[in-house]
């Protein structure tokens, strides 16, 4: 039946290119309109009380991301530093999602002594530490332009454009002025971020497709064999971009590798059907019917890789993270088109060939075939010592594996030379970071204006910067003060908050008339904000403090009728983080569950299938393993390892454990079987694997670690993989008693069969 289907494929060949020409044309159009995001909120589903909270946060308040324009000065009250201030500060005000701009040239007490150009201007400043505090570094030689970003520009391109022209804004502002300048803030490492890695993809991508066409000419000697499985690979990867755009998703840091792992199934799948080709004409095979032999051959266990693979990444969809279900939709789909080409396509493609395929040994090939009889060799005679020796490996890479941390520290994707790194670091040491943790309070009864609850409010900050990362925390508390300091005319030791609930009463109205309060309460005193700033470099250790925090928040405010929820970048980051450890273990599990059923199905047999999944837990463990010895933490580009993983490295069981089945069932005897695998899939199993270390390794050459660390593993994991698949699995199988396969394969191990010499010695 299947070669009856394979024939009427290849009869309807012209019907077959015109679909496939649709599809390109189709999903091309389509990919243009494919939009970046990389907003946190991004990671969440709709319903999650953590985003609930930020939204009702961010429409209250407007923003809570900033962005800091730090700069440094002999004198920053200059005349020339104070007029780069002030024109810098009036231009960005009017960018787009620049909520409001703060400065020492535009604050509320310019305005009441009459301009930055008065002559007591300098010791105004000096004299309030809130001005001081938010604007000023500890020792007065640096001065910060705070900019509030609206949350609505939380696309890639929105946050480029506005940093773009932030930067020609201040460069115009400085030029020919003694002035360094340093900006930094989550957008704009967002922008960064994305840029670096936009740029090292247009560079990786292509260097991955020249290291497999280098290496596929090397085995096929043909240019028209070399190219057709970048023709598979390329269809499969514009059909996922296609349904992408057309279900209206985003691209996020993790769909970036969309390409090298599509392009490295197809190409994975074209090999397997070349090589099988190519055999078939050294065995006397007329076109037609090398073509047909070599999809009836490789049609199932194509299909069972496509499968284990799919189901690695659907796994992902027990994730809570939203970017983490589109990949996993988008990347099984765009693997399953890649199978479907590849035994549609690829044999029409190869049958309106008009040239016999001609094949030279080479002496890549030469080595592949010494390498896989020295493999033979050593499994046969040292069969029970390589699995003693594996599990050894096993047991100690797991034990490595279940201690990989989880974090989330944006400074650590970039790297250490880079000028956003070095300009967050210095903006972190002057003004105390640009990461927001946010409190938002709320009293039913709109008792947030009463003195007792200021209070409390002036503790808690007090406790927060002396107990946590938080360099500064800010509320209407220290408005408050800040108030009664000017109303007393006093100097610093004037900011305190006023004892009567009179005078309280008083200096919030003023300020209200003043619109001070918008950014800090509701008018009705039922909510308001304490923002925290945390540098970005402590981004993981501020999460890891939150439930010390939310204990100190029960403590400070019990009894008060206040309930402070925490929010803000930070407090997604840690919910963020949770999901991502949970969704690392429920989809693995779900993941090697499938897999290990369609292995049995693929098998036919329990013990079998169960057995042949032992290889492929040792390059997991090894590649988890690696990551605790590498420092490298579950985020959100590694946080899908361990399932896409599996996924891939049970191809080359599939394919090698298809062979043994046939070889089994066919000859009886194990030891023949083990060898006739070999000699039938060994090699395009190591040229394969070759293929997928080689390309995955040159994302290691980018400057975005996410990017690189993805494409390390990924490169590693599968390394391990052929090992253990040439290795590993070999030695299981010589090492279990042949009977014990023979029946579980439903076949007499006494009946005659080939030995299968032929394989090289």
């Amino acid at each position: 039946m299947v070669e009856q289907f394979i024939r009427l494929l290849l009869a309807s060949r012209w019907v077959v290119l015109v679909l496939l020409v649709a599809v390109v044309v189709v999903s091309a159009a389509s990919v243009s309109r494919i939009k970046f995001d990389n907003s946190i909120e991004a990671w969440f589903l709709d319903e999650d009380p953590s985003l609930a909270i930020y939204d009702h946060f961010s429409e209250t308040f407007n923003a809570d991301q900033i962005v800091i324009v730090g700069l440094f000065a002999e004198d920053v009250f200059d005349a020339d530093v104070l007029a780069a201030i002030d024109q810098i500060s009036v231009a960005v005000a009017q960018l787009r999602f620049a909520d409001r701009v703060q400065s020492i040239t535009h604050t509320s007490l310019v305005e009441r002594i009459g301009g930055f150009d008065t002559p007591n201007f300098r010791e105004q400043i000096l004299a309030s530490p809130l001005q001081r505090s938010l604007l000023l570094s500890p020792d007065n030689n640096a001065t910060a332009i705070v900019v509030h970003y609206a949350r609505e520009g939380n696309t890639f391109r929105e946050k480029q454009e506005f940093v773009n022209a932030l930067r020609e804004i201040v460069g115009t502002a400085t030029v020919g002025a003694d002035i360094d300048v340093a900006i930094s803030g989550a957008p704009v490492l967002g922008e960064a971020g994305q840029t670096r890695n936009n740029a090292d993809l247009r560079i990786l991508i292509p260097a991955m497709i020249a290291v497999i066409v280098i290496i596929a000419f090397g085995l096929f000697q043909s240019v028209v064999m070399t190219l057709l499985p970048l023709g598979v690979s390329g269809v499969a990867v514009l059909f996922a971009y296609g349904l992408m755009a057309a279900a209206g998703w985003r691209m996020t840091m993790i769909s970036v590798i969309l390409i090298p792992l599509i392009l490295a199934v197809g190409v994975a799948h074209s090999v397997h059907v070349i090589n099988r080709y190519r055999l078939n004409f050294e065995n006397g095979l007329d076109n037609e019917a090398a073509v047909v032999d070599s999809i009836r051959r490789l049609a199932r266990p194509c299909f069972f890789t496509s499968i284990t693979t799919v189901i690695g990444l659907l796994s992902l969809l027990v994730s809570e993270l939203e970017p983490v279900h589109e990949f996993a939709v988008t990347a099984a789909a765009g693997v399953f088109a890649a199978f479907v080409i590849s035994m549609t396509f690829l044999p029409v493609m190869l049958l309106l060939r008009r040239r016999k395929l001609h094949y030279r040994p080479t002496i890549a090939g030469s080595i592949v075939d010494n390498l896989l009889a020295l493999v033979y060799r050593a499994s046969s005679a040292h069969p029970r010592k390589i699995v003693i020796l594996c599990l050894l490996v096993g047991v100690g890479f797991t034990w490595l594996a279940v201690r990989v941390e989880t974090g989330l520290d944006p400074m650590s994707w970039i790297r250490h030379d880079d000028p956003i790194r070095v300009d967050t670091q210095r903006i972190d040491s002057a003004f105390g970071g640009a990461l927001s943790l946010e409190f938002l309070l709320t009293s039913q009864d709109g008792q947030l204006d009463e003195p007792d609850i200021l209070r409390r409010m002036e503790a808690f900050q007090d406790w927060l910067v002396a107990n946590s990362k938080v360099a500064k925390a800010t509320s209407v508390a220290d408005l408050v003060k800040e108030a009664a300091r000017v109303a007393r005319g006093a100097g610093q030791s004037g900011f305190d908050l006023p004892k009567t609930r009179f005078l309280t009463t008083e200096l919030l109205g003023k300020l209200r008339s003043d619109e001070q309060l918008g950014p800090w309460v509701t008018p009705t005193y039922t909510e308001a904000r304490i923002a925290a700033r945390v540098p970005l470099s402590s981004a993981q250790e501020i999460i890891d403090e939150i439930p010390a925090i939310e204990q100190r928040i029960a403590q400070s405010f019990e009894g008060s009728g206040v309930t402070v929820a925490l929010t803000g970048h930070a407090v997604l980051a840690s919910k963020m983080q949770t999901h991502m450890l949970d969704s690392q273990l429920q989809s693995f599990g779900v993941a090697l569950g499938v897999v290990s059923l369609v292995m049995i199905l693929l098998l036919r047999s329990a013990a079998l299938g169960l057995l042949a999944m032992v290889p492929n837990l040792l390059p997991i463990a090894i590649g988890l393993g690696a990551m605790t010895l590498l420092d490298i933490p579950l985020n959100p580009a590694t946080v899908m390892i361990a399932a896409v993983a599996l996924g891939i490295v049970v191809d080359d069981t599939v394919h090698l454990m298809t062979a043994f089945e046939r070889g089994v069932r066919n000859a009886g005897k194990v030891g023949a079987a083990i060898k006739s695998t070999l000699l039938e899939v060994g090699q395009p199993v190591m040229v394969t694997s070759v293929l997928l270390v080689a390309g995955f390794s040159t994302l290691i050459l980018g400057s975005f670690l996410p990017t690189r660390q993805v494409g390390g593993l990924v490169a590693l994991i599968v390394a391990a993989a052929l090992v253990t698949d040439l290795v590993f699995l070999p030695a299981i199988l010589r090492a279990l008693p042949d009977e014990l396969i023979t029946k579980s394969l439903g076949r007499d191990s006494h009946s005659p069969g080939q030995d299968m010499s032929d394989l090289p010695k």
